[in-house]
């Protein structure tokens, strides 16, 4: 018994074929955004200019699958640039001593540059150094990463004076991810590539009738009378218990009573529902942007929350 994740390839490759034009740098990072990291690779390299990961394990694996494109690995420590080198993946270099070390080995690297997000990324500070010690070093990209709308404008401005000021000529450049991807020629595309390519759903387990006030799983109480229908798959699952999601029985949108570890209660009322019947995790009627507005999150966590006892299918 398993929660089914399927994941329909083709709509992502139609979702990257909007951006037809542009040159993309597909985020596959986190397993694709829970879509499969090798799968997904595979199936949009010739859509893509390179794939963006957050660790050289992921980039490692990507080569291993077979994807020659270039790979941008955000994070990596100093003992992985030997794994760096071997599997030609291209660093992200955000302070002086990346800087010295892809220097050292002669690495491939892109410079981030922080304009505001403060995670990674040489500060504007940092500039006048930066020039200077990049002589006689060409790095393939230069980069930032915007965090909010209201933002762009400053960062975007900051981003180009840094470009301005290191003068590289020939050196490409990108900002803008899915949310402003209508604003440059280049863009990291990340969720905006995986908009309806997920279903997830699970199967009914076993019925009952309560009275309200009537005790459902660990402690929760029945708000009034009727049906509920246990549904597979709990928090060790994905499903969150302190803020459970709403699913689809009957197509109808449901409340979600009780979490288990295994199993989680949906009130039906009245509702003729039986054992086996399908219930909607996620899906087109009840899609990521819907559960996160639903639930107090955001899409990124709807997608990538999905493990323990679930089946991935791929549909082409």
């Amino acid at each position: 018994m398993k929660i089914t994740v399927k994941i329909n390839l083709a709509k992502i490759i139609e979702n990257l074929k909007k951006y037809d034009g542009k040159k993309v740098i597909l985020m596959v990072k986190a397993d694709a955004y829970g879509h499969g990291l090798k799968e997904v690779a595979k199936a949009t390299e010739s859509l893509v200019e390179g794939f963006g990961v957050a660790t050289v394990e992921e980039g490692v694996t990507l080569r291993k699958s077979g994807i020659k494109s270039k790979i941008l690995v955000a994070q990596w420590l100093q003992d992985e640039i030997e794994a760096a080198t071997e599997y030609d993946l291209t660093l992200s270099v955000g302070d002086f001593v990346q800087l010295d070390l892809v220097k050292s080995v002669g690495r491939e690297a892109e410079i981030k540059v922080n304009t505001g997000m403060n995670r990674f990324g040489f500060d504007l500070d940092d500039t006048a150094e930066l020039s200077r010690k990049l002589d006689g070093f060409s790095p393939s990209g230069i980069y930032s990463h915007l965090f909010s709308l209201e933002a762009v404008k400053g960062q975007k401005e900051r981003f180009e004076s840094v470009v301005n000021l290191l003068n590289l000529k020939g050196v490409g450049t990108h900002l803008f991810s899915s949310s402003y991807a209508h604003l440059g020629d280049t863009v990291r595309l990340g969720i905006g590539a995986y908009q309806g390519a997920m279903t997830v759903t699970s199967t009914v387990v076993a019925v009952r009738r309560l009275r309200a006030g009537d005790n459902v799983g660990y402690g929760n109480k029945m708000p009034k009378s009727g049906g509920i229908a246990w549904v597979f798959g709990g928090y060790a699952d994905g499903i969150s218990r302190e803020a459970p999601a709403p699913v689809l029985i009957g197509g109808k949108l449901r409340e979600v009573l009780a979490v288990c570890m295994d199993t989680f209660a949906v009130y039906v009322g009245d509702d003729t529902v039986k054992v086996g019947d399908e219930v909607t995790l996620l899906g087109e009627d009840l899609d990521q942007n819907k559960l996160a507005k639903l639930t107090g999150t955001i899409p990124y966590v709807i997608l990538t929350k999905w493990r323990g006892r679930t089946e991935r299918i791929y549909q082409c």
